[in-house]
């Protein structure tokens, strides 16, 4: 049997500990992994604000996948929000156009430890789904999150 290091088992007590967070950690890996590469496609930049009941999200993730069921395909667009705004033009991880599924996650930015660069806080809402159209340009697109959610 190999030895587990020390860091690790604090890793995995932390995860195990911050379930939902543990969650994200694990998730956010993959999708950098398999969702975002370029995959030979034209990609299109999408930017835009997020905001929450109104308020600017201060951290989080959006993340455009091609709406399969609309016979779009391709890879994943990926933008993290920060101080309301987010945009896929880092690391060209910009969206192919047509019809997407859009997954926002908004954090408090309150983060600490570690993990702060992968986990950017408490969540504020329980993951958010929209649907929109990315056009064969960049484009800007907004979205509000309802408070009451």
């Amino acid at each position: 049997m190999s030895e587990v290091s020390a860091p690790f088992l604090m890793a995995r007590k932390f995860i195990m500990k911050h379930a939902i967070h543990g969650t994200i950690l694990l998730l956010l890996p993959l999708l950098f992994l398999f969702g975002c590469g370029k995959g030979g496609v034209q990609r299109f930049t999408v930017s835009g604000k997020v905001t929450f009941g109104g308020k600017p999200v201060p951290a989080g993730f959006v993340c455009f996948t091609p709406d399969t069921s609309k016979g779009n395909q391709g890879p994943q667009g990926y933008g993290k929000i920060t101080n309301g705004h987010y945009s896929t033009e880092h690391d060209d991880q910009g969206s192919v156009s047509g019809p997407q599924v859009v997954e926002i996650r908004g954090f408090d930015g309150n983060a600490s430890g570690e993990l702060a660069a992968l986990v950017p806080g408490r969540p504020l809402f329980p993951p958010y789904r929209t649907e929109v159209d990315i056009p064969e340009q960049a484009a800007t697109i907004d979205f509000e999150i309802p408070a009451n959610r």
